[in-house]
């Protein structure tokens, strides 16, 4: 099946097997172009190779599924990183709402936040995330978005709660 061939495709990138996924992304294309999935798996592969076509991708993947998380955080990235930022927060924000318990997707909003809007959004963001997780994972980030702010004696307490829970965790 198609999402099959995708999702093969997307663990060979995952483990940088970019020659590999060269085949079953391809052969999930040929099944089946229309589906969400598979236009994300696209965009990372083209992505991944530094191939033109990535932004056309996740874009078309957020466009087949819009509650596809993975293609609007990858969408919203891709256009960050191209200088296109009107949309970039809310297709974050979206990719949240959808997949609330990942605190991956948090991380790239409050990073988006911290360097593109001002810090109270970022420190609206950091609230939530208090409430949601409880983990040094979570205290790490927290850290961070508090650096992006400018709240460096914060950010620097998150990362001691973290690392004394931690202390072997070199990040």
């Amino acid at each position: 099946s198609a999402v099959t061939h995708s999702r093969l495709a997307g663990a060979l990138l995952y483990i940088g097997d970019l020659e590999a996924a060269e085949a079953p992304i391809f052969q999930a294309l040929t099944l089946n172009p229309d589906l969400s999935e598979v236009q994300y798996t696209l965009g990372l592969y083209y992505f991944a190779r530094g191939l033109p076509g990535a932004g056309t991708a996740f874009k078309r993947a957020a466009e087949l599924n819009p509650n596809n998380p993975d293609a609007l955080e990858s969408y919203a990235i891709w256009s960050w990183m191209q200088g296109r930022t009107a949309n970039s927060e809310a297709l974050l924000r979206r990719a949240v709402a959808l997949d609330p318990l990942s605190l991956a997707r948090y991380g790239t909003l409050g990073s988006f936040l911290g360097i593109e809007t001002e810090p109270r959004k970022t420190l609206a963001l950091v609230d939530r995330i208090t409430k949601l997780f409880d983990t040094p994972e979570a205290y790490r980030l927290i850290g961070r978005l508090k650096e992006l702010v400018g709240q460096v004696d914060e950010a620097i307490a998150w990362t001691i709660r973290a690392r004394d829970l931690e202390p072997t965790n070199p990040e």
